[in-house]
This record gives C-alpha cells, sequence and structure tokens, in this order.
C-alpha cells in the first residue's frame, strides 16, 4: 500500500489538514508526533469536496483538560472554515 504527500491531496482536505497539523503544532508542540490522514478523502476524485477527514494523531502524552479544549476548538474552528468534519483519533 503505498501513501500521499500532503501536497497531492484534493485542495479542500489539504487546507484542512495542513491547518489542524499548524495549530496542533501551537498548541501540543514537542508532544506532537505524528499525524495521518486516510480514507476516500486522500483521493483526488473531487478536489473541492472536504468531506469527513479521518485523522489519526499520535501524542507524546494524554493531552490534560485545557488542551483538550483547546483542541476540540481547533477541530471545530477548522471544520467550519473549511466544510468539513473530522473523524480524528488522539
Amino acid at each position: 500500500m503505498s501513501g500521499v504527500q500532503l501536497h497531492e491531496l484534493p485542495g479542500a482536505a489539504q487546507a484542512a489538514w495542513t491547518a489542524l497539523r499548524d495549530r496542533l503544532v501551537e498548541i501540543l508542540g514537542d508532544d506532537l508526533v505524528a499525524m495521518w490522514a486516510h480514507g476516500g478523502t486522500t483521493s483526488a476524485a473531487d478536489p473541492a469536496r472536504g468531506g469527513d477527514l479521518d485523522t489519526y494523531v499520535i501524542v507524546a502524552r494524554a493531552p490534560d483538560e485545557p488542551t483538550a479544549r483547546l483542541i476540540e476548538q481547533a477541530h471545530d474552528g477548522i471544520a467550519s472554515e473549511h466544510g468539513i468534519e473530522w473523524d480524528a483519533w488522539y
């Protein structure tokens, strides 16, 4: 199975995942270990459609309550801005 690079993703998905990555770097710093995007949205069939973005995020430690709230706010704001929905696991 081969992967797809971020720059190869459809525009709406690329923008949303890039925004999430950047926001998580701000929130988590070095505790952000990795992020994977997967599912049908990684195909270029409909580049304008954001859809339902399946996301795995690996963190060095479980976030405390204030950090978890910031992450939730980031998901909500990015979803609203880009017209997508998240399925995210941390």
